[in-house]
């Protein structure tokens, strides 16, 4: 167990190595709670950073002086620390690693047991000998059980006592004994006994015994009412249900314990807990055996019931745990797949969403749609597309080759108040292009869309980014994780798109040539570059990947990370450092592309870096005026 070993670095690396083999140990062959073991490391790791001399040849003298510098802590705390001494050098001893202990071992005290002072060390186990065997074994085994949850001794001692009285006299096994015997039997005891009510000592721990036995799967139904045996709010991070597998629970709440140590939050472990009970609660497989059909099987009937979201939310955790299990060496190959391993999906993006009025317009949109898919325009172009001409046809019952000019033209004055002048361009370039695919597949004569019907638009200029903002912006982004400052440096170094950026793979990163391919608009690949820093950025995060994802940038749910989530990143970095207007990919851009061209790149230049098809596209930039160049030459050029 990684998570027991010492967290930081003692001066003689001895005892670093022999402090580590002993919590290991104690782990793996003892009984010891997580609890205990995690004070073990604790108190020793505090001892050893004070002592400077190596553990076997330390001598009772150096001992002494170090609790001598404890004086002001309380008696019972430096017992403590002594305890834990003598058990270390006990194991050290054992191991042959020295002869004798520089701290005195006292002998192991056993007290005598109820039952004719028979000396015995666990008193968590029956003092008596019961006449059925199967329940002596199950009473123990919930006793002992007990113990590993830190319940106090007194309490094991009166349920040990209690379970005891009331099985002495059953000779049937406990799954046998119903609930009219089990009132039998109190209504007899009531007689016998002079209290009151004999109910308010033997029903509870009763009670919690066959919980215990409905949890761990030795009955379906418990005789008497139900009440959770091991309710404890401050052990969150444990299964709080009944699985089929026994072993599965062992596994899940190694791995909560896990997120509980990695500082995850309380809200966060406790989803994690609900999922996984719910994913795991009656499945008699053990977790390792569970292949990639049963996962998809399960999708497939929760997104029935749920959300596509709920149901990729808790897919998200299913993987993490099989990550976790994986990283501990307990199976090799995780069987819930990335959305990339997947067969290709039956998502057609290019299709109409809703059935239009008109089955003849529904039937050529879809064609054209098609076309732009197959010219290879984006996704997000296409479903712009789609958008505008749904909305247009969805109630229109004439014919798209029947509708005349006047009919269009009138249809915009009629929204001319509730449209703004870009949504008019952007209907009117979505129709333009969709008669002019009529126009060439001959289904129409001409295009009824008129050039002169377009508003004339002010040209914008393009938003950079000061020198100032961009020191801001740095700053900033170094108060995030790794990965958001890297997202941030590689827009600016790159001038890439938010898209391209969002597709990147981390094969498609040349780190020593400081460059990338990137897919961009028409699906054609180019290189772009960055600079040193942005490269040593890259480095970084990478190392600490542990995953096989492909993707370049992953989400906190080890999906890619969405292109949604990169803005929103973005946008809160905006607004941390007071930027006027929003902080987007494009601005970085812009800024690329001014920096550019204030240094005195050529405008073929930049085009090439921006991935320009047409010169014309990147001549926004030259309409910067002269003055405003020189002074940003002046500011960026040392």
């Amino acid at each position: 167990m990684d998570n027991l070993k010492l967290k930081v670095t003692l001066p003689i690396a001895e005892n670093q190595k022999a402090i580590n083999e002993f919590l290991l140990v104690e782990a793996n062959t003892t009984n010891k709670s997580s609890k205990t073991l995690f004070s073990y490391r604790k108190k020793l790791q505090t001892i050893f950073q004070d002592i400077t001399v190596p553990y076997n040849l330390l001598q009772p003298d150096d001992i002494n002086k170090w609790l001598m510098t404890k004086k002001h802590l309380k008696d019972s705390t430096i017992q403590k620390y002594e305890s834990v001494m003598r058990v270390f050098y006990r194991f050290c001893i054992k191991e042959g690693y020295l002869e004798k202990s520089p701290i005195e071992i006292k002998p192991r005290e056993n007290k005598p047991s109820e039952n004719g002072g028979k000396i015995t060390q666990n008193y968590w186990e029956l003092r008596r000998e019961l006449p059925n065997a199967d329940n002596q074994r199950v009473v123990n085994e919930f006793l002992f059980t007990m113990k590993n949850l830190n319940r106090k001794v007194n309490t094991i001692v009166v349920y040990r006592g209690c379970l005891s009285y009331f099985f002495k006299d059953w000779e049937k096994a406990f799954t046998s004994i119903t609930l009219d015997e089990i009132r039998q039997w109190f209504n007899e005891e009531q007689k016998k006994k002079t209290e009151s009510n004999i109910d308010d000592r033997y029903i509870k721990p009763l009670r919690s015994f066959y919980s215990f036995c409905e949890e761990v799967g030795y009955i379906v139904e418990p005789p008497i009412e139900k009440k959770s045996w091991n309710r404890t709010p401050e052990r969150y991070w444990e299964i709080q249900r009944p699985l089929r597998n026994r072993k599965n629970k062992v596994i899940i709440n190694e791995f909560l314990f896990n997120l509980k140590n990695i500082n995850k939050t309380k809200r966060t472990i406790e989803n994690y807990r609900v999922i996984l009970q719910f994913f795991f609660k009656e499945r008699k497989e053990l977790f390792s055996s569970i292949t990639s059909i049963d996962i998809d099987h399960w999708m497939n009937d929760q997104i029935k019931n749920k959300s596509k979201d709920t149901v990729g939310r808790n897919l998200s955790v299913i993987r993490t745990f099989y990550r976790f299990c994986i990283k501990q060496g307990y199976m090799e190959k995780s069987p819930v797949k990335y959305p990339w391993e997947r067969d290709g999906s039956n998502r057609k993006y290019w299709e109409l969403k809703s059935q239009l009025l008109n089955d003849k317009n529904h039937q050529v949109i879809n064609e054209y749609l098609l076309s732009i898919k197959l010219a290879n325009l984006s996704e997000r172009t296409i479903q712009d597309r789609r958008f505008y001409l749904e909305r247009f046809f969805k109630n229109e019952k004439e014919s798209y080759d029947n509708l005349k000019s006047e009919y269009i033209q009138k249809w915009f004055i009629e929204r001319k108040e509730m449209l703004q002048e870009t949504t008019i361009s952007s209907y009117l370039s979505m129709l333009s292009a969709f008669y002019l695919f009529c126009v060439e597949e001959g289904y129409v004569e001409k295009s009824p869309i008129k050039s002169r019907w377009f508003p004339r638009l002010p040209k914008p200029m393009p938003k950079y980014l000061e020198k100032e903002q961009i020191a801001k912006i740095r700053m900033q982004s170094e108060e995030h994780p790794l990965r958001d400052l890297l997202i941030v440096e590689f827009l600016y170094a790159s001038g890439c798109r938010i898209g391209e950026l969002n597709t990147l793979n981390r094969t498609d990163v040349d780190i020593e040539n400081r460059t990338a391919l990137v897919l961009g608009k028409g699906k054609k690949f180019r290189k772009i570059h960055f600079t040193v820093k942005c490269a040593i950025l890259l480095e970084r995060y990478l190392e600490t990947r542990d995953d096989n994802h492909p993707a370049l940038f992953l989400s906190e749910r080890e999906t890619r990370l969405g292109i949604q989530r990169i803005r929103d990143i973005l946008k809160n970095i905006g607004k941390r450092v007071n930027l006027v207007g929003s902080l987007h990919a494009h601005r970085f851009r812009h800024t690329f592309a001014t920096e550019l061209l204030a240094k005195g790149a050529d405008l073929s230049f930049i085009a090439d870096e921006l991935g320009h098809r047409n010169l014309q596209t990147t001549q926004i930039y030259a309409r910067l005026p002269k003055r405003e160049l020189i002074l940003m030459y002046r500011k960026y050029m040392r």
